[in-house]
């Protein structure tokens, strides 16, 4: 029986240190999309770099297959 897949949005920032202090603004703005993409089933997750991001990657989704 094949599994059933359920698609949803992933939304994936990545900062760099530049981008560590942003306006009040543009963090309010942020938030609010955050909030909106997860209230409507969709993952929202910040990256500081590769490694961080391939771990929650493998922990969230198990290892990916080749």
């Amino acid at each position: 029986m094949k599994k059933e897949q359920h698609l949803r949005s992933t939304t994936l920032l990545i900062k760099q240190d530049k981008d560590k202090q942003l306006t009040a603004f543009k963090q309010i703005k942020e938030l609010k999309y955050q909030i909106d993409v997860e209230r409507n089933g969709g993952i929202y997750y910040i990256a500081t770099d590769f490694t961080s991001f391939l771990q929650w990657f493998i922990q969230s989704f198990g290892e990916v297959e080749k």
